[in-house]
């Protein structure tokens, strides 16, 4: 994914900027070490950075053209996809929807444009959401903030029995 990300901030620069800026943002993209070090393994980040840099420029372009539907679509799929990369990426609607209220205020709401990123979105991350509450009794269940957050040392980061997993609670205790 790295390589993809890589490729997608060239043309994304070249396109709304200049082809420059394109290179310049692709080079320094590609010697960032980070993004080098976990495209190499299996993790999500990689991912991660791919589709927050496909889903900023797709935020963008919707906040620019309001009337164009399918944009905002096209946005509310993207963040959705990089909040199942990882649970971080939630955070990106709650940004998006924050700067087009302050952009377009209440007439806002008066459009489809916003209903249909919603919805998007919504689509999206409902299998997640439905498995969720289905077997951890929440839709925004996150295994990392609920419990691993909590443990005491490493050794317990991949314990060997669930039913008594530490949480803010037993923590306090």
């Amino acid at each position: 994914f790295g390589l993809l990300t890589i490729v997608a901030v060239f043309v994304l620069g070249w396109r709304f900027f200049n082809p420059f800026t394109g290179i310049v943002a692709a080079y320094l993209v590609s010697i960032n070490v980070e993004l080098t070090v976990h495209s190499a393994t299996a993790l999500t980040e990689s991912l991660l950075v791919l589709l927050v840099v496909l889903a900023w420029f797709a935020m963008v372009y919707a906040l620019e053209h309001k009337e164009q539907w399918w944009s905002w679509v096209l946005a509310g799929v993207l963040v959705a996809l990089a909040y199942l990369a990882k649970g971080s990426g939630q955070l990106m609607a709650f940004a998006f929807l924050i700067s087009a209220f302050l952009i377009y205020r209440l007439q806002l709401f008066k459009g489809k444009s916003l209903w249909l990123f919603l919805l998007a979105y919504v689509v999206t991350v409902s299998p997640l959401w439905v498995f969720n509450t289905v077997h951890y009794g929440s839709p925004n269940f996150n295994y990392a903030i609920s419990h691993q957050m909590w443990m005491k040392s490493w050794s317990e980061w991949h314990p060997d029995d669930t039913d008594n997993l530490p949480t803010a609670f037993s923590y306090i205790k």
